[in-house]
């Protein structure tokens, strides 16, 4: 499993959302999260789409998806 899947499974089960809702709140098809929970990796649009329809900070969703590191979302 990708630390981009275990995100967004993280989430769906903490809002208590489907594949199904997630997919339409953030415009996408579903078959993109079937990919991602088979090591698909998300380009940054969708990451930032899915964590917005998952009400998740899009930073944590980039970090996750590999486009920041960790340390790259704190205030200076």
């Amino acid at each position: 499993m990708s630390i981009w899947w275990d995100f967004v499974s993280r989430y769906m089960r903490q809002r208590e959302m489907t594949r199904d809702q997630v997919a339409e709140r953030g415009g996408f098809n579903k078959s993109r999260m079937t990919e991602w929970s088979k090591g698909a990796s998300v380009t940054p649009k969708l990451a930032r789409d899915t964590a917005l329809a998952m009400n998740a900070p899009v930073l944590d969703a980039f970090v996750a998806a590999g486009y920041l590191q960790p340390e790259g979302t704190q205030a200076q």
